[in-house]
């Protein structure tokens, strides 16, 4: 089960790593889920176990969690869920760029993905995390047009490691300087501009500094997270 603790940057970072494969083999519903995204593209895959390494590493910053870590790292796997078994081109691209058959996909994977996982569990907070990740704070997101107040903050943390890793290359995720600075700058627009919460943003560009010295040592052994 998933335990908190206080770590240097190093062992956090390798047991956030362990702690989200656990989770992903935890359950035979679960394996069967990571292996059907893997099946869909490497790419998918690597985005996903991208998104529950960084949430893992911002909720053990979470000073004021008020949610399931566990359920959060399994929501955080599961959120594109939606994706597996299509044609994985459209995920993380701007939505002024897809193809009407391109938008009608990103429109259904967060129905297909909620549905997908009320077969296997009742959780909330996984539940919440798959139909609110493209929510923003000031109801101009998507597909509900929720404000703050309706979205919970084991949701907020990863709207903002999602779009964050969205930023940095849909098809690649490459940690390269430029990417990193790019995705930072369009993500600093996007709190601004009242989308995504100041706070988790802050947790997270602390968290992202601390382990992003360590991502190059790890790439040979864990080849999700690639730089360039």
């Amino acid at each position: 089960m998933f335990e908190i603790a206080d770590v240097n940057n190093k062992s956090a970072f390798f047991t956030s790593y362990t702690t989200v494969m656990s989770i992903a083999t935890s359950d035979a519903w679960i394996s069967n889920a990571m292996q059907m995204l893997m099946q869909t593209s490497t790419e998918l895959y690597s985005h996903t176990i991208n998104v529950a390494l960084l949430t893992s590493c911002i909720i053990r910053e979470d000073g004021n969690r008020d949610y399931d870590p566990y359920e959060t790292v399994l929501g955080a796997l599961l959120h594109d869920i939606g994706y597996a078994g299509t044609i994985n081109k459209v995920r993380g691209k701007p939505v002024d760029e897809m193809t009407d058959m391109e938008n009608l996909l990103f429109e259904n994977h967060i129905q297909f993905g909620t549905d997908y996982v009320k077969k296997y569990t009742s959780s909330k907070t996984v539940s919440d995390i798959i139909s609110m990740h493209h929510e923003y704070l000031d109801g101009s997101g998507f597909p509900s047009h929720l404000f703050s107040e309706q979205i919970p903050r084991h949701t907020r943390i990863i709207t903002v490691v999602n779009e964050f890793l969205n930023h940095i290359s849909y098809e690649t995720q490459r940690f390269s300087l430029e990417s990193l600075l790019n995705a930072g700058d369009k993500m600093n627009t996007l709190m601004e501009n009242g989308k995504l919460d100041a706070e988790i943003m802050e947790m997270f560009y602390k968290r992202l500094g601390e382990i992003s010295g360590l991502m190059e040592s790890v790439t040979s052994f864990f080849p999700f997270c690639s730089v360039q």
